[in-house]
């Protein structure tokens, strides 16, 4: 696929969490939408609906579907949608790309399947096949902290050699080696997008072009703030924003999982979000909001 490149690739993408209506209920699509169009007031370049911090591997087929048609009408053009896949034997891949791609998605994020011991033959064949029967974008997901298998730099360079809608690689790694490893070896041909909340600048410096992030949930200003301060050479302020960002992590941390701490800072913050989660993510507790509410306070998100 040759063409214009989506603005995405070389800026912020926010992987969204998913509302519910109760800890392992329905999805709050209406909340869905409205946090949508809050993150794209806020900067954002594009919503990833279905990422790790949207609990992909807890939501089906057509309930991702249907969120995606949700937060697209949301959207309103303002902001691409992108959609994750979630790891699956080749054919159920290719299914439920379709059926994101068919509910509006503009692109779609796929990590390799977990816990296998795939050759790098093995990946390029996975992914060549999934490229050419999408026909949209595709971003492979290198997240070496959740999976069991990976996507080695030389792999994800023969794969956008083969299928030239593979288009970036979304490194979720404390590596930024990696960052160059996949720009030297796909020549140019892949973008490199940051995936770590706390690593986007160094991610940055090693020749990412963009990034894909959870936090950006909570602090879109700030994350654009970051990627603007970087691309105009001014340093010093987007250390400072990626300061501003380890704060926000901080507070984040004293929630009981990392999702359901963003859902309920949203909700402190005033979006129609809950903080609820499905299982067998942990339920946020009394404790735990007590201690993130403090935590916001004294990051600048709450008042006192």
């Amino acid at each position: 696929m040759a063409g214009r490149i989506p603005r995405f690739l070389d800026g912020l993408v926010a992987a969204m969490v998913t509302p519910y209506e109760s800890r392992g209920g329905p999805i709050d699509y209406g909340a869905a939408a409205q946090l949508a169009s809050w993150l794209v007031d806020g900067g954002v370049d594009a919503v990833l609906v279905g990422g790790s911090t949207g609990e992909l591997s807890l939501i089906g087929p057509q309930e991702e579907a249907r969120l995606v048609a949700k937060v697209a009408e949301a959207v309103g053009g303002r902001a691409s949608v992108l959609a994750g896949v979630p790891p699956a034997p080749l054919e159920v891949a290719i299914d439920w790309g379709r059926l994101v791609v068919d509910s509006g998605a503009e692109a779609v994020l796929v990590p390799p399947p977990h816990y296998l011991e795939a050759s790098p033959e093995g990946l390029v064949e996975y992914y060549t096949s999934l490229a050419a029967r999408l026909e949209v974008p595709l971003i492979l997901y290198h997240v070496p902290l959740h999976a069991g298998s990976t996507v080695p730099a030389e792999a994800a360079a023969r794969i956008a050699g083969e299928s030239s809608n593979v288009v970036a690689v979304k490194a979720t790694t404390r590596d930024p080696t990696y960052v160059a490893d996949v720009l030297r070896e796909s020549g140019g041909r892949l973008r490199v997008l940051a995936g770590l909340d706390e690593a986007v600048l160094l991610a940055l410096a090693y020749g990412a072009s963009g990034a894909v992030v959870g936090l950006a949930n909570v602090v879109p200003a700030t994350f654009r703030r970051l990627l603007g301060a970087w691309v105009h050479g001014q340093y010093s302020q987007a250390l400072e924003a990626q300061a501003e960002v380890e704060r926000v992590l901080w507070a984040i941390r004293a929630g009981a999982s990392y999702q359901g701490a963003i859902k309920a800072a949203l909700s402190m913050m005033g979006l129609p979000v809950k903080p609820h989660v499905r299982p067998p993510l942990p339920p946020e507790t009394d404790e735990t909001l007590k201690a993130l509410r403090e935590r916001l306070r004294l990051a600048g998100l709450l008042e006192g």
